[in-house]
């Protein structure tokens, strides 16, 4: 993780973890598989999602978390398990890996973290992880695609725009993406990306 080890992270936390680039498995094809694995660990050790979108190789989420949590054991087992599963349904994707290894070399190591101060920060940050798939180039609106919690937030995102507008940043749309967009390229930085 990207943060400072003597200071636990809590609260909202932004995550991005990432697929190895030799995995040949898309994470948007295994959305439910992953929400099976979100909630087996959540029901074990506690948090919430608050946003989050999956795209093919990667995944932006905000989680709430409880003081002292464990972010690094709630992310291994959310992505062991996914793993397995994987290996399961579709063994050809999955790239060779020394036995025994709980993530079978899907992933690229850790994950990025950025603790979210304020309320400001955490609308931002919920703008860059919903205009993700914008700037991917995966569509053109924010809403186009399925595997977001844009849907859930419809009434924060109408909010999100005219928060936009008070700051000065232009919509998310595809005419937006690049440098433009907001805070993308410090909080691309910040979480790893």
């Amino acid at each position: 993780m990207t943060s400072d080890a003597s200071s636990p992270l809590t609260g909202h936390v932004l995550f991005t973890v990432r697929l190895a680039p030799r995995a040949r498995v898309e994470l948007s094809d295994h959305v439910a598989a992953l929400r099976v694995c979100l909630r087996r660990v959540m029901a074990r050790h506690p948090f919430q999602i608050d946003s989050g979108v999956v795209l093919p190789d990667r995944m932006h989420m905000i989680w709430r978390l409880p003081p002292n949590a464990d972010a690094q054991l709630r992310w291994r087992l959310v992505k062991s398990g996914l793993s397995r599963h994987l290996r399961r349904t579709c063994p050809d994707a999955v790239p060779a890996r020394a036995a025994g290894a709980r993530d079978l070399g899907l992933w690229l190591p850790g994950q990025g973290a950025r603790q979210v101060r304020g309320q400001a920060d955490l609308d931002i940050c919920r703008q860059v992880i919903w205009a993700s798939p914008v700037v991917a180039g995966l569509v053109r609106r924010t809403t186009d695609w399925p595997h977001s919690s844009v849907h859930r937030h419809a009434d924060l995102c109408a909010g999100g725009l005219r928060r936009r507008a008070r700051y000065g940043l232009p919509p998310v749309t595809l005419a937006t993406t690049g440098a433009s967009v907001g805070c993308r390229l410090r909080d691309q930085a910040e979480i790893g990306g």
